[in-house]
């Protein structure tokens, strides 16, 4: 039946058109017979720009239109992919190492003053937290390794 009501018309074959006198004619929403009657008594057809203004009021479970934005949104973000990989590749060298060189202290001993690097490491990853909180979602927070030439506290540093 709604292959029979296509052909009726002046619009083309096409996906939404079949979908919505397929909707029309199986009753699958109520308001749309209605309006395609309404329509029909104003234009003896229906044309490809009446079928798609159904399409995307009665059928689409989004309009064209936030469909091609849609598309927009990913091909944007698919773009930036192999920068921010290239990024993230540095942001995990640089972790690394920044691991690395917590190995080599937690390597020291304790008696050469290991417990002091240990707490002044602990202190300054406490310190990094709270600023990547304080600066929202997502944020990561790298500090410096001190340097003990001059003795002194460097503050975390964003990232």
């Amino acid at each position: 039946m709604a292959v029979k009501h296509m052909t009726q018309q002046q619009a083309s074959f096409h996906p939404a058109s079949y979908a919505v006198w397929y909707q029309d004619v199986a009753g699958i929403n109520p308001h749309l017979p209605a309006e395609v009657d309404e329509l029909l008594q104003r234009s003896r057809w229906l044309d490809d720009g009446n079928v798609y203004v159904l399409y995307d009021r009665y059928t689409a479970e989004f309009s064209t239109a936030t469909a091609l934005c849609i598309g927009e949104s990913v091909s944007h973000h698919l773009d930036q992919v192999p920068e921010s990989a290239e990024q993230m590749g540095h942001e995990v060298s640089r972790f690394g190492d920044l691991l690395e060189g917590w190995s080599d202290t937690q390597s020291e001993p304790v008696s050469a003053g290991g417990e002091a690097v240990i707490a002044d490491f602990v202190n300054r990853a406490d310190r990094a937290l709270y600023l990547a909180r304080t600066q929202g979602r997502n944020r990561v927070i790298l500090t410096p390794r001190p340097q003990p030439a001059n003795n002194r506290q460097i503050e975390p540093q964003p990232r």
